[in-house]
């Protein structure tokens, strides 16, 4: 009896400092977001505008407005909120996962479906990630015919691409662990 409280207080005490890593990186998200939201909202001449040199021999540098260039740093804010919004249901899940262990009930049909949920989502977002290298990487080379620049924004949005991928991947694996032990676990209990 003492060891089953015991292990119930260990559990609970993992939840609760799970949950608390739940609330930091949600908090950084937030900060994230807003903060590339906002730098684009409060400071539209650092992104809406396009280097001109006026002289031939490149001795002045001029910044002159580009709608183009401006309609598709419109679209990355979109995606950056919506990208934002199902990271946080990737948490949402994550929170009841953490609820689940802190009752001590790790291995439930519960935290199978979160975490198939928390895959199903990272792919979704990874497939917007490949959605944004289609449109957007293409589409900035076009508009600033900078090299360097779109090579950089390319290189990142894979690597964000593959990382939902991964993630999702892992979340999958859990799932079917999880199921897996939750089914053995039932049969012992029947057996005893």
């Amino acid at each position: 009896m003492m060891e089953k409280q015991q292990t119930n207080e260990t559990a609970y005490e993992l939840s609760k400092k799970l949950k608390q890593v739940v609330i930091v990186l949600a908090i950084l998200g937030a900060l994230l977001t807003i903060g590339a939201v906002f730098l684009r909202l409060w400071a539209p001449h650092l992104f809406e505008t396009v280097e001109v040199y006026t002289t031939p021999d490149g001795g002045g540098v001029d910044y002159i407005p580009n709608r183009e260039l401006a309609q598709s740093l419109m679209g990355f804010s979109v995606f950056t909120v919506i990208a934002a919004g199902l990271c946080y249901k990737i948490l949402w899940h994550f929170w009841h996962v953490c609820t689940e262990i802190g009752r001590d009930n790790s291995f439930s049909p519960e935290n199978e479906t979160s975490f198939h949920r928390m895959a199903n989502t990272a792919f979704l977002i990874s497939g917007l990630y490949a959605l944004k290298l289609a449109f957007y990487g293409g589409r900035t080379f076009f508009i600033t015919h900078e090299v360097l620049t779109t090579v950089v924004m390319c290189v990142l949005i894979v690597v964000f691409m593959v990382l939902f991928l991964l993630f999702g991947v892992i979340c999958e694996a859990l799932s079917k662990l999880i199921k897996n032990a939750y089914e053995i676990k039932a049969e012992n209990d029947l057996t005893i």
